[in-house]
């Protein structure tokens, strides 16, 4: 399959951006062409802490991706780093809080006696 989303001229006309989560893991990622940046969100390290991992990849020469080039590509990265705050930002789920729930006092008197 190819990825690349190409206009007349032969470019990429716009960056790819994808979101996934399977439990408690997240990841989401963005390509421009032959770049992808991956976000790992809410991994965790061998000590159980959660942690933000980023990994690059030159899909065209890596399509496997094996070699991250993160630290190698300084500029690329924050390139694509802002280029996915940008497609989060624009694909946010709309959320909206509920009004807070008064309880009324009777309710509150028997849930404290239980221990609430």
């Amino acid at each position: 399959m190819d990825l690349r989303l190409l206009d007349s001229s032969g470019t990429l006309s716009r960056p790819i951006y994808s979101y996934e989560r399977m439990d408690k893991v997240g990841k989401e990622s963005i390509i421009v062409w032959p770049y992808k940046l991956i976000h790992n969100i809410n991994k965790t390290n061998q000590w159980g802490e959660t942690v933000l991992e980023y990994e690059l990849y030159n899909i065209e020469t890596d399509p496997g991706e094996r070699a991250s080039l993160l630290n190698e590509k300084p500029i690329t990265r924050r390139a694509l780093l802002d280029m996915l705050e940008e497609a989060r930002r624009k694909n946010a789920p709309e959320t909206t809080h509920p009004p807070p729930t008064t309880i009324p006092p009777d309710l509150k008197k028997r849930l404290q006696a239980i221990g609430y």
